[in-house]
């Protein structure tokens, strides 16, 4: 039976032939076509309602469907390097609890160091060969010395020659070994004293957790030995020849009221250095003559000295 039959018998079922309400043939023939007409209606309006329900059942979105659509933002994945180390900020920790935890001037480890890390920093496996790179700066500062003997023996000129014989082993030890075997990292340095050092390390560590500064930073604690010119701070950078990257955290500094932009000779200013020369133990005045440091805070990278070239020559 059909749901048109349905519904006329439905009203004849509930109105009798005798009903003085189911009136003449005049009113029968037009309830029929009442019937008729609402039937009409009613099909059609189902027949739009499921086909459209069919339709988004068996849609399957076009390209350019997916293309309008807004995409989903994505979750921003921080990380920590320092996670295993109870002497670092934590993720999920506030920048102030970890000063809490860990003050400068109260906190004793016998690695000496309080670290911070950058938690948005790009996550990179560690690939530093720091033994290769050793032992390869070691043949190359016995190569130096050897020549530099037989210089002071042979009555040769000095002054000129010794300087671009510098400037080259510089070059062999950050150009080329240190790009060789990934020890690329470096460091500007603060000095605050005793009694400021909790102070400065707090402006720091906010600014590293915000990515303001650098990928990392680390302090002295408290055991750690003073230098002569106070409690060290170290703020990293990634790669010492971005020399955009060491001079914007440079610029940050100064923004923060680390260091001054004062270029006078009076002004004490902050130092750059590699941590290639870290590891060999390159300190001020050390045998090879090397600058321990690369760049300061008044000759900043921009007005760095000069470039060695790759085809300089240990000749004589």
């Amino acid at each position: 039976m059909s749901t048109k039959q349905h519904m006329t018998e439905g009203i004849q079922d509930f109105i009798s032939d005798d009903s003085s309400f189911y009136g003449d043939d005049d009113v029968k023939e037009r309830l029929e076509q009442t019937v008729e007409e609402s039937w009409n209606s009613n099909a059609t309006v189902y027949h739009s309602v499921h086909a459209s329900e069919t339709y988004v059942l068996g849609y399957k979105p076009k390209a350019h469907d997916e293309a309008a659509r807004p995409e989903k933002k994505q979750e921003e994945e921080l990380w920590n390097p320092y996670s295993h180390l109870t002497n670092a900020w934590q993720l999920g920790e506030s920048v102030e609890d970890f000063l809490t935890r860990l003050p400068p001037s109260k906190s004793f480890f016998r690695e000496g160091w309080i670290w911070v890390a950058n938690p948005r920093r790009q996550r990179q496996p560690k690939r530093s060969d720091l033994a290769g790179f050793n032992e390869a700066a070691k043949k190359l500062f016995d190569q130096y010395t050897s020549l530099k003997d037989h210089i002071a023996t042979s009555g040769y000129p000095r002054t000129k020659k010794a300087k671009a014989d510098r400037d080259k082993l510089q070059h062999e030890i950050l150009q080329v070994l240190a790009v060789k075997y990934d020890v690329l990292c470096g460091k500007w340095m603060l000095f605050p004293n005793a009694a400021d050092v909790d102070r400065i390390w707090a402006v720091v560590a906010e600014a590293v957790v915000n990515d303001q500064l650098g990928m990392a930073a680390k302090v002295a604690s408290a055991d750690a030995e003073p230098t002569r010119s106070g409690k060290l701070i170290c703020i990293y950078t990634k790669n010492f020849s971005d020399l955009a990257d060491v001079r914007r955290v440079l610029e940050t500094v100064f923004d923060l009221g680390l260091a001054k932009r004062d270029r006078s000779k009076d002004s004490r200013g902050i130092y750059y250095k590699a941590d290639a020369y870290t590891h060999l133990g390159i300190e001020s005045k050390n045998e090879w003559g090397l600058k321990a440091s690369l760049y300061s805070s008044q000759d900043p990278p921009s007005t760095a000295s000069r470039v060695v070239k790759k085809d300089d020559d240990w000749s004589f």
